[in-house]
């Protein structure tokens, strides 16, 4: 029993807990992956520059107890920038997706955003509009290592509780997906045309799918869906059977799994020793009275 206990304790278990990490970021004016210059302006030695200028060197990357990811990147000459917007790509084969941005804390010049990641390691597409150019300018970067602790950023996540800081919720681009998100979502109620409760769930549902696709990482209370009256009458269930489970959940469900089956195993070979221990226990008692009672036999 000592020794099973060991074994469970020994078991690796999956638990979430807040952390806090700085990141280093690398700007890129063309594409770290792919190379690609999407900026009009294609002039690399300029563009490079200029992207350093702009994009800091570190990240917050904040993991709450949910597993979510987020990351807060700071941008500087923002009293040069009219308006922004960010996006965000796990993987080079995968399109950016963009996301909602809030503002945590700014200066005269520069500005802290924090948007959710898929992942701790990202890259980012930035669209930024400069004022003494005249346009708009794309540039990316990519979080690197990683170590525990923070600078000087906004921390919104507090492992000793479950609330989050609110910070100041940017309106450069986000009231413009708002307005479009909501167009979105009477356009597709109008063309569901459901007629009874059942059906208007369903309809919602695949809305809020479409919607999902076309903004990226969008979840279930963003204010980006807007009041539509199919989406705030999405049952709980109704919603949670449409989302499948992500990489943290899935990875303590397998450890919960392995620890029960380890400990099954454990069980069944300790009981399968216990009954080998009684027979042999049993066999040696039978040969000592044989012995004893052969030699008292002798004596008489």
């Amino acid at each position: 029993m000592i020794l099973c206990l060991l074994l469970v304790l020994s078991l690796p278990f999956t638990s979430f807990a807040d952390r806090v990490e700085i990141a280093s970021v690398t700007a890129h004016y063309a594409h770290p992956i792919t190379n690609i210059i999407e900026d009009s302006g294609k002039n690399m030695a300029i563009g490079q520059g200029m992207t350093e200028s702009v994009l800091g060197p570190q990240a917050l990357i904040e993991t709450n107890q949910e597993g979510k990811v987020y990351g807060t990147f700071r941008l500087h000459m923002i009293d040069q920038i009219e308006s922004y917007k960010i996006s965000v790509q796990s993987q080079p084969e995968s399109p950016f997706a963009s996301v909602a941005m809030t503002e945590m804390q700014q200066g005269s010049d520069w500005v802290d955003v924090r948007v959710q990641l898929p992942s701790k390691e990202v890259i980012i597409r930035i669209e930024a509009y400069i004022t003494a150019m005249g346009r708009s300018v794309i540039f990316f970067g990519k979080t690197g290592d990683r170590v525990d602790g923070n600078t000087d950023f906004v921390v919104s996540v507090d492992p000793n509780s479950n609330e989050q800081s609110e910070g100041i919720t940017s309106d450069n681009e986000e009231k413009k997906e708002l307005e479009t998100t909501e167009n979105i979502i009477e356009e597709k109620i109008g063309e569901t045309g459901t007629s009874t409760e059942q059906e208007a769930q369903d309809g919602a549902v695949h809305i809020v799918q479409e919607i999902d696709e076309y903004h990226g990482l969008l979840m279930r209370g963003d204010p980006r869906l807007g009041d539509s009256g199919a989406v705030d009458h999405l049952e709980d269930e109704t919603v949670e059977a449409s989302v499948s489970y992500g990489p943290v959940t899935i990875a303590a469900i397998n450890s919960l799994f392995a620890t029960i089956g380890v400990i099954s195993v454990i069980a069944f070979m300790s009981g399968i020793g216990a009954v080998a221990y009684y027979f042999a226990l049993r066999r040696t008692n039978d040969l000592q009275e044989a012995k004893l009672y052969g030699f008292e036999k002798k004596s008489l």
